[in-house]
């Protein structure tokens, strides 16, 4: 007969996992392909097992990318239009932070406007 007060042998931990494992799988699942009305982003593994990701426009995702790097570009060589005036005019500084506190406003509805142009666009 057994003893009822005997305390039962705990069960053996399972093995430790491999960190090596745990790095690859997390890898492999955040590589999946994705498609929407912008485009599509792919992934494909080479011969040397190097993984490389594409991005796909359509036609309008292109465009729409297309219209904001211009934008940006604008917007970066109207401000260092701007940096070089005030360098050459304005050494002590003052006219700079006037324009600052007034342009930053009007930066921020223009950027919106034009986002919302976009959006609009291709609700059609």
């Amino acid at each position: 007969m057994s003893n009822p007060f005997k305390t039962p042998k705990a069960p053996e931990a399972p093995a430790a996992p491999d960190p090596a494992n745990i790095i690859r799988e997390q890898a492999n699942a955040n590589r999946f392909n994705v498609s929407n009305p912008y485009g599509t982003r792919n992934w494909t593994q080479g011969a040397n097992g190097q993984w490389t990701m594409t991005d796909q426009f359509t036609g309008t995702g292109q465009e729409d990318f297309d219209a904001l790097q211009r934008l940006n570009r604008g917007v970066t060589d109207l401000g260092q239009n701007r940096v070089d005036y005030l360098n050459e005019n304005d050494p002590d500084g003052t006219q700079f932070f006037d324009e600052l506190r007034r342009g930053l406003g009007g930066f921020a509805r223009l950027r919106f406007a034009w986002l919302l142009k976009a959006r609009l666009r291709h609700a059609d």
